[in-house]
């Protein structure tokens, strides 16, 4: 069982702008906020900082919370996923970025893993089972994990969840963590078990197909309105001709055999936002854009 962390301490808090530990996993508890040296009925999440070796709050309105709040920290989800890997019987392995598997900007955490095993053929690549966890300590968003899939040649994350189904969230609230290592392992079983419906909505991109540079254009226009996503035609025009970011970083195993199609223009786009981007925000756009591009290839 993975107890959840309940320490608060009545101490005074301030607030700093920088990340204050680089280490995702570091020391992290709850403080009472004070007010004029009097105690508050909010409670603070606070990392320590490995300068002052000090306790410090967290950078956001966001770490602010009422008492009933419980913490799950970046080691507890670490945890929960190690324990959810090894009752699914896969053998999911780091996806490395960096020399790392995780994302810390101080604020935000996320840890990526794939199972080979999990495999399915499209005819211009394989693509693998991957899940990301995903947690906050600035009230920017749940526990949370997501699946995606990804291309076996490069570590683009193809995120969808049109075919891979909704995110799992839960909040800070809980009590312990065997109930989320069960509910969290039974997803995972079942994603994999259906893996390959993924197959009808891979062959609708690769069937649908834009209409020389104005049908691009008019693509781009409805995607960025409709979507709300950040794309710059330039430097997706560039990936999708081979002189873009898997070019530069001499991604050899990276082919685009049909620029005009759905399929290659989502991958493309994947590209950007796993090497360009990154992250979790890189994660999110992928998702946008696969997703808008799939309603927009059914109804074609």
């Amino acid at each position: 069982m993975v107890q959840v962390f309940d320490q608060t301490a009545a101490v005074p808090t301030k607030r700093v702008s920088a990340m204050l530990n680089p280490d995702p996993f570091c020391p992290v508890q709850l403080a009472v906020i004070e007010h004029r040296g009097k105690p508050t009925d909010r409670i603070g999440v606070e990392v320590l900082n490995p300068t002052t070796n000090e306790f410090e709050l967290i950078p956001r309105s966001g770490s602010i919370h009422s008492r009933g709040y419980r913490l799950v920290t970046n080691k507890q989800l670490h945890d929960i996923t190690q324990a959810v890997i090894e009752k699914t019987g896969y053998n999911f392995r780091p996806l490395m970025k960096n020399g790392s598997n995780t994302f810390w900007d101080g604020k935000k955490f996320a840890e990526r893993w794939y199972a080979p095993e999990v495999n399915m053929s499209t005819g211009a690549s394989t693509m693998m089972l991957g899940i990301e966890m995903r947690n906050s300590y600035d009230g920017t968003s749940q526990v949370r994990m997501a699946f995606f899939a990804m291309h076996l040649a490069c570590t683009n994350q193809f995120h969808s969840t049109n075919i891979l189904g909704e995110p799992y969230e839960f909040a800070h609230y809980m009590s312990g963590g065997g109930d989320y290592i069960r509910n969290i392992s039974e997803r995972i079983l079942n994603s994999a078990g259906q893996f390959g419906r993924m197959a009808p909505a891979v062959k609708q991109l690769q069937a649908s197909h834009v209409d020389g540079f104005q049908g691009f254009l008019d693509l781009r226009k409805r995607m960025v309105e409709e979507a709300k996503v950040d794309l710059r035609e330039k430097d997706l025009l560039d990936e999708l001709s081979g002189r873009g970011i898997t070019s530069e970083l001499k991604l050899t195993d990276v082919k685009y055999d049909d620029p005009s199609s759905y399929w290659d223009i989502a991958n493309a786009y994947t590209a950007l936002t796993t090497h360009d981007v990154g992250g979790i925000r890189g994660s999110d756009q992928s998702a946008k854009v696969v997703d808008w591009l799939v309603q927009d290839a059914c109804r074609a």
